[in-house]
């Protein structure tokens, strides 16, 4: 399911799979930051710490 940059997600991919779609739209972002390792499961975690826009 990994997208190039690219490549677009169909909608159907952030409703079957939000947590696996969000982590392949902000992990390259996050790694700019440093974050080596990266996936579903962090972005979970880190998403109510996230800033609403």
């Amino acid at each position: 399911m990994a997208k190039t940059a690219d490549e677009r997600s169909d909608l159907t991919d952030l409703v079957d799979y939000p947590r696996e779609t969000l982590a392949q739209l902000s992990c390259p972002v996050l790694s700019l930051f440093g974050l080596s390792e990266c996936g579903a499961e962090l972005v979970a975690r880190l998403a109510p710490q996230f800033i609403k826009l």
